[in-house]
């Protein structure tokens, strides 16, 4: 009797899984049941998806901004953003940078190759009271923009091909808060 039982609570569980299986393995409709598409709808599909090349071609500048809260660092990925796997020695840039707005955070705008985007995050950054800039002991910037109150830019050259970071850093200041400030920043190939 006790063996039985244990048989038929086995084939319970096999069917169960079966039951479980069978609905969630995913199901291809039927050839047959699918509407032909016509032909202004495949130009509009072709015409929609441009090729992975004329998206890089076309992408030579970054216009956003990073939103950043106070008292916190956001570093975002350039070539993600420009629609490119790298950025390549002696291309130039121009960036701009624009302040949150007044009254509120004034940050440090960083641009760091992918190493060093590491390293900024661990390190506390701190004043020098002679060149009047914020720090960062062992990181080395390829551009540092300190203390954004007013639009600023500055133009620059990669040196070696990358993947770079442009970094909103607000580390260091008093006060904290749930507001979100958006740091406006334009990056311009020249």
């Amino acid at each position: 009797m006790k063996i039985h039982g244990y048989f038929v609570l086995m084939a319970v569980l096999v069917f169960l899984l079966a039951v479980a299986a069978g609905c969630t393995t995913p199901q291809q409709p039927a050839a047959a049941t699918q509407a032909p598409q016509t032909q202004a709808q495949q130009a509009t599909v072709q015409q929609a998806a441009p090729t992975a090349a004329a998206v890089r071609s076309s992408s030579a500048a970054l216009d956003t901004t990073i939103n950043v809260h106070r008292n916190e660092l956001v570093c975002i990925d350039i070539q993600e953003r420009m629609g490119v796997d790298y950025l390549y020695p002696d291309q130039q840039f121009r960036l701009e940078v624009s302040s949150a707005g007044s009254g509120t955070i004034n940050p440090t705008v960083v641009l760091v190759d992918k190493n060093n985007e590491f390293r900024i995050r661990e390190v506390e950054r701190h004043w020098d009271m002679v060149q009047k800039t914020w720090v960062y002991d062992g990181v080395v910037t390829v551009l540092r923009l300190s203390d954004i109150t007013k639009q600023t830019q500055k133009e620059f050259k990669i040196k070696d091909q990358g993947k770079y970071y442009l970094c909103a850093d607000d580390r260091g200041e008093t006060g904290s808060t749930d507001t979100v400030y958006q740091v406006p920043v334009k990056l311009i190939k020249l």
